[in-house]
């Protein structure tokens, strides 16, 4: 049970129940047009398929330990900072 020493608010103090009533609506209104987009996308990602990210993990795995050690997506778009990468590395 609350302390009725504790010194509160009243939430809606000095405003009229129409007002109240359309905070409420408002409110409401933006909970469903949020969960009308998220339903929508999650449609969206259920209808495609799956992304096999599973499958030959081994070679996956040597690919991106590859890449990783020889910065090749940075050579690919910059090669001087390419070779600055590498020489970090």
């Amino acid at each position: 049970m609350p302390d009725v020493t504790t010194p509160t608010r009243e939430v809606f103090r000095n405003f009229p129940f129409l007002m109240q009533l359309i905070f409420y609506v408002v409110g409401f209104s933006a909970i469903g047009v949020f969960l009308h987009g998220f339903y929508r996308r999650i449609q969206k990602y259920r209808k495609g398929r799956p992304a096999g990210r599973f499958n030959h993990l081994g070679q996956r795995f040597l690919k991106a330990f590859r890449i990783m050690l020889t910065n090749a997506t940075v050579f690919k778009r910059d090669a001087y900072a390419g070779a600055a990468h590498w020489m970090i590395f």
